[in-house]
């Protein structure tokens, strides 16, 4: 081994170093992420409304690292009016569910290249605030929010200017951003992805949205999209999507029970909102570095609850949430099933056909 000072010096660095700069560079994403609400809390929106456009700088800072500048801001912009139109699925019942179901088909669609981490997350983000749309004002908050032209206004602006920030901070840290590696997925799997999250989404979001309006019912589609992943289920899958199903209902069960404790004793929504972000930073820190998934859940759970505007009710609303994931989970494994014993039993036929006629041709 060589003692050389510069072969020294280029040696990589320790894990741990790593790990530090990348935990420092999670927070400092996030810190920048939710910057712009300092000013936006300062204007007639508030602090409540100023964190409800930070869904649309999540999507677009992902939307730059998986496409690109071109295409990502393309896709900033889709997520941004998406987000922005979506709560008028509470009027239009039927508009909500043909929503679901197209953003399910896109999803399947982006799966076949290995790019649909932007589009699964813009679907959770639909699938709860379309159900119960962030509340823009203290009265809002206090009264449910009412969808009106104004209301989509409001929230259109918003989201655009937090989709311009996304995509500025997309475009400055682009090197720096983490991402896991592209894999795109049989066409046949794609197709059975994309179908069986346009089924679950649309029908949850039909009986969501008329006998469940303005409720955490939207869950229940957030669930659907966690659990069903778009690869090849065979039995070692399954077994990993049952175990992830238990870990999300156990890591519920205690973030909603954190949620409410916290809430009894502070009384206040913005130092909720403050503990909201702490929360999903940490969150977000455990799901990158590999944690347990029931762990990152137990700090996700009060984190969007405290985010959403609905922290002084973190005991109604988390009751409901955790009833919602079984219920999601409950239908996500039983579509798992329905698949695994049906549908890839007819991809695997069609590839031996395809392969014979190959064999046929040579």
């Amino acid at each position: 081994m060589s003692n050389d000072p510069e072969s020294v010096t280029k040696a990589p660095k320790p894990p741990k170093k790593r790990a530090v700069k990348r935990d420092i560079f999670v927070v400092v994403l996030i810190i920048l992420i939710v910057l712009p609400t300092i000013p936006l809390s300062l204007t007639s929106l508030g602090p409540i409304g100023s964190g409800a456009g930070m869904l649309g700088t999540v999507i677009a800072v992902m939307a730059v690292r998986t496409f690109g500048l071109a295409k990502g801001a393309l896709v900033s912009l889709f997520g941004a009016l998406v987000l922005s139109f979506a709560p008028l699925g509470l009027n239009y019942p039927a508009m909500g569910t043909m929503l679901m179901v197209i953003l399910g088909c896109i999803c399947g669609l982006a799966t076949y290249q290995g790019k649909e981490s932007p589009f699964v997350m813009l679907s959770l983000f639909v699938g709860i605030t379309m159900v119960m749309p962030n509340p823009l004002t203290v009265d809002q908050l206090d009264h449910g929010v009412t969808v009106t032209s104004d209301y989509i206004l409001v929230l259109t602006g918003l989201m655009l200017l937090s989709a311009v920030w996304g995509f500025l901070l997309g475009w400055l840290l682009l090197k720096k951003l983490p991402s896991g590696p592209v894999v795109p997925v049989q066409r046949e799997i794609a197709m059975t992805y994309g179908a069986t999250l346009a089924l679950l989404g649309g029908l949850a979001a039909a009986v969501v949205l008329t006998w469940f309006p303005n409720t955490a019912a939207g869950w229940v589609i957030l669930t659907v999209y966690v659990i069903v992943v778009p690869r090849a289920v065979d039995d070692k899958i399954v077994h990993e999507m049952r175990v992830k199903a238990v870990h999300r209902v156990v890591g519920t069960i205690v973030g909603v029970a954190i949620a409410g404790a916290i809430a009894t004793v502070i009384r206040h929504q913005i130092p909720l909102i403050l503990l909201g972000i702490i929360c999903l930073v940490v969150a977000l820190e455990f799901r990158v570095a590999g944690r347990p998934y029931w762990q990152y859940v137990i700090f996700l759970t009060p984190g969007v609850v405290f985010l959403t505007g609905y922290g002084m009710e973190a005991d109604q609303f988390g009751f409901t949430r955790l009833i919602c994931t079984i219920i999601g989970v409950l239908v996500s494994l039983a579509a798992l099933e329905l698949i695994r014993r049906y549908t890839i039993p007819w991809i695997l036929r069609s590839k031996e056909r395809e392969a014979a006629d190959i064999a046929q041709r040579a």
